[in-house]
């Protein structure tokens, strides 16, 4: 089954926290047996005193949904999704949590719908329309998940939300941006929700049926291996032979032995002193070094056990699992002086510091070389890189020249260049067009056949334009202290008009994905302090990103199906993603991080792109 899964966000905090959770298994058999999972969440409460802020409570019932529905492989999938949310939703409202999952599960041609409050919307392709689950009924009943299951057709809409998305979104404008297409109606509604306090901690997918096409190969049987026994060939021994041979006789000569006794006495008698001596010693040794172990032998169990359930934590737990590898570390230097040399000390030491980056999520992975842009032209070096359907779209801003690659075939061609964009320094990319902003201003330039045309004139006014986003067919320049907005016309674009309400020293990068997201960097040389910012509607909000340390940042890449922000920080080699709550989720640590001038995600394809000079470096996810 094909599908393409809209995502939209309200803004959250206030004791609220949502998510919208697009799974597909890689493992073969789950994916058979349990399918494609599409779940939005909704948390309310647990934030307070010590209690799990509901950011920690949200992660949790994902980590255990994702637990039971997909720990077991036997049984329907349909039953085993209604048990796994029952008990889920069960299980947190005992511990005083409100939590709100409605989950879409697609195989093959057959949709499982399953709702603990929250609400599912759906239309036919003939136009009809109607609830599945209406918003706000079961909040008063409570009498368990309700449950639907039945065969998908190509062209069917179906719209799952918890209920703070119900009340902020109405159903009139729901259909009106259903209408839209996914990527804009994303957008529409998420500005709606934005807008609206009582969407506040709401969230929600469309989710369109496309085609009713699902196959897996499977994989062929290797053909066994053949051991075979090894011969072992029975050496006799002839020591037996030698047995009862006989001798001659043995003459020995007469003298008197009493002295030689004596001697021999003596020399016996010291002989056990020293050996009692010697016993002696070695037994208190002995005595010590028992001591010495088992007390080392203890403290490597005790180690040993932290170390363990560690790893048991990380998927479910990462918070308290790095609690646990700090103290598993202070632990590993108390046993260093009695157990360096020790085998097992050393073994624990390097499934601790193994332990320590999983859970600080470094992740250290091995880079694909896509292409060699020096081998398209002879000398040819990318600054910007853009996705754009299959395809990246690189500036080389020496030249002036826009190159278009297949990250598949790991080929490449120059598809426009010339005076045009004499002084390119920017590029954007929407769906079916690009936008280069050049000397003589921002050049429109459509996909199918690449012919370029002057769209919006230099206006000296923008001042120093850092960086350029395409939004909802909009043109967004970021400048020194305004975000400038060229808005989408019937015949091409409007006047300039300014984006933020209040002025401010803004940054050099900036992302969108309904939200401007800026890159910041303030203060001098040694002192520069990076930070996230985060503007909706054009007003900042207290949003920061918390996490990690020595934080440093160039460019930030989201875009409105990630889940997730990627900053690339070259001066660490590094790409450091955040959750869109600004907390610290993982980095991926390689060498060509330290040359790239920009990255960018395909979170749905499991893959990040990293521009390195003339290289382009492809990074799985």
């Amino acid at each position: 089954m094909e599908v393409s899964v809209g995502k939209a966000m309200g803004q959250l905090g206030g004791g609220r926290w949502a998510q919208v959770h697009d799974f597909v298994p890689e493992d073969e058999v789950k994916l058979i047996q349990r399918g494609r999972l599409v779940a939005v969440l909704g948390v309310e409460g647990g934030d307070g005193g010590e209690e799990a802020t509901p950011v920690e409570t949200g992660r949790e019932v994902l980590a255990r949904l994702h637990e039971l529905y997909y720990g077991e492989v036997e049984g329907g999938a349909g039953e085993h999704l209604v048990r796994a949310i029952e008990r889920v939703g069960s299980e947190m409202e005992e511990g005083g949590v409100r939590v709100e999952v409605v989950a879409v599960v697609l195989m093959d041609e057959v949709i499982f719908v399953a709702a603990w409050g929250g609400g599912v919307w759906t239309r036919t392709p003939e136009g009809k329309e109607g609830w599945i689950s209406r918003a706000g009924e079961q909040e008063s009943v409570r009498a368990g998940v309700k449950s639907f299951s039945g065969r998908g057709r190509e062209g069917q809409v179906i719209v799952i939300g918890n209920s703070r998305f119900w009340e902020g979104v109405a159903v009139g404008t729901l259909r009106t941006a259903v209408a839209r297409g996914e990527g804009e109606w994303a957008e529409a509604v998420g500005t709606v929700l934005h807008g609206n306090d009582r969407g506040r901690g709401g969230a929600g997918a469309i989710i369109k049926i496309q085609g009713l096409r699902f196959k897996i190969q499977e994989e062929k049987p290797r053909p066994e291996e053949v051991v075979r026994p090894q011969e072992v060939k029975e050496r006799k021994e002839r020591w037996w032979e030698k047995w009862g041979r006989k001798t001659g006789p043995v003459y020995v000569e007469y003298r008197d032995r009493t002295k030689e006794r004596k001697k021999l006495l003596i020399g016996g008698l010291m002989f056990l002193v020293i050996l009692a001596a010697g016993a002696g010693v070695g037994w208190a040794r002995k005595v010590r070094l028992d001591r010495r172990n088992s007390v080392l032998g203890v403290g490597i169990e005790e180690l040993s056990a932290k170390l363990d359930e560690v790893s048991g934590l990380l998927p479910i737990n990462p918070v308290r699992a790095r609690q646990l590898v700090m103290e598993a570390g202070e632990r590993l230097e108390e046993l260093r002086v009695g157990g360096a040399g020790d085998e097992r000390w050393v073994t624990l030491e390097s499934k601790y510091k193994r332990l320590k980056e999983e859970a600080g999520g470094i992740v250290r992975p091995s880079p694909k070389e896509i292409i060699d842009l020096g081998l398209v032209r002879e000398g040819m070096v990318g600054k910007k890189m853009v996705k754009t359907d299959e395809k990246l779209m690189v500036l080389d801003v020496k030249e002036g020249r826009l190159v278009e690659v297949n990250p598949s075939r790991g080929s490449g061609e120059v598809v426009a260049g010339g005076e045009m964009f004499a002084g390119a320094k920017l590029i954007a990319s929407y769906p079916g067009k690009l936008m280069v902003l050049s000397n003589k201003g921002i050049a429109e330039c459509p996909m199918v056949n690449i012919q370029c045309s002057i769209r919006v004139n230099r206006d000296e006014s923008w001042g120093e334009i850092s960086d350029m986003e395409i939004w909802a067919g909009n043109i967004y320049l970021l400048g020194r202290d305004q975000v400038w907005v060229y808005r989408a016309t019937e015949s091409g674009y409007g006047t300039k008009s300014a984006w933020l309400v209040e002025q401010a020293e803004l940054g050099g990068n900036m992302a969108i994905d309904g939200n401007i997201w800026i890159l910041s960097r303030a203060g001098e040389q040694e002192s520069v302090r990076v930070e996230v910012r985060k503007y909706t509607r054009g007003v900042r909000e207290d949003f920061g990103v918390v996490g990690v340390e020595d934080f440093g940042g160039d460019v930030i890449y989201t875009d409105g199906e990630a889940e997730k922000l990627y900053v690339l920080d070259s001066g660490n080699s590094r790409v450091v993603v955040f959750g869109k709550d600004g907390q610290y989720d993982r980095q991926y640590v390689l060498d060509q991080a330290g040359g790239a001038s920009d990255v960018v995600v395909d979170e749905i394809g499991k893959k990040m792109y990293l521009l390195e000079g003339s290289k382009i470096w492809e990074v799985q996810l």
